[in-house]
């Protein structure tokens, strides 16, 4: 990766680290402008990948890992700047579905929706605490906006904001854990039933993907070439550590 590249990345990262912590949340990585190659962070499947940790935060290794991943999978699948985004999209959506397909699969993928969601509330809560001293019942209208957004649900149930806010909301009051009541609670949702829903939905993806007959997704070439390239970024990250 070239040093025009990595300032690059740096300075972005800046940018949008608004908070000066050591790393950033999603909030800030829907914000950030990736150098060099078309990357959309709204595509939750780009997320999974960038966040390769599953940690909720964003550091600037991830973004230098991830810079290096997109280099390889352009040099190995021979495409160009036009159609990268489609295909990088698919590689990635390869990777989630990958994990999902596991034992314990879904699990996880709830695990790190979870840690995104919390994450963010949390730095609403204390911006410049790099460990908050709370923990997450409830999650803000703000950052269930941040879910909606990219886990694309209008585009897949046809709900706009409000509809799924409400949705969510009653379900936490029919679960006696919400009291609509309170006034205090008019803007936030359960943070069970958020965990609830992400569990669905990757039932659901994994459901859709088994039906679909396309060869990309399900080639052994593709997990191979998901490996080989997890193993170049680490070697970078590490002869850049030293």
């Amino acid at each position: 990766m070239s040093q025009t590249l990595i300032a690059l990345l740096q300075t972005e990262f800046t940018r949008v680290n608004i908070h000066r912590l050591p790393y950033i949340t999603l909030a800030q990585v829907l914000q950030f402008k990736f150098p060099s190659y078309a990357v959309d962070f709204f595509h939750f499947g780009t997320l999974f990948v960038l966040d390769d940790g599953h940690t909720g935060r964003f550091y600037p290794d991830n973004f230098s890992r991830f810079a290096v991943l997109c280099q390889g999978v352009q040099d190995r699948l021979r495409i160009n700047q036009e159609n990268f985004l489609s295909h990088f999209q698919g590689y990635c959506t390869t990777v989630l579905w990958t994990e999902l397909s596991c034992s314990d699969g879904i699990e996880h993928w709830v695990q790190w929706i979870t840690r995104l969601m919390c994450e963010c509330e949390l730095q609403r809560r204390h911006p410049r605490v790099q460990q908050p001293p709370a923990t997450v019942t409830f999650l803000s209208r703000d950052t269930l906006m941040l879910l909606y957004e990219i886990l694309h649900i209008h585009r897949s149930f046809g709900y706009d904001f409000q509809s799924f806010f409400d949705l969510v909301q009653r379900a936490g009051e029919e679960m006696g854990l919400l009291d609509l009541r309170r006034e205090e609670l008019d803007e936030v949702a359960p943070l069970v039933v958020v965990m609830q829903f992400a569990k669905r939905f990757a039932e659901g993806f994994t459901s859709m993907m088994q039906k679909l007959d396309i060869p990309f997704l399900t080639a052994p070439q593709q997990l191979s070439l998901l490996q080989d390239e997890l193993d170049e970024a680490e070697e970078f990250q590490r002869q850049d550590g030293t």
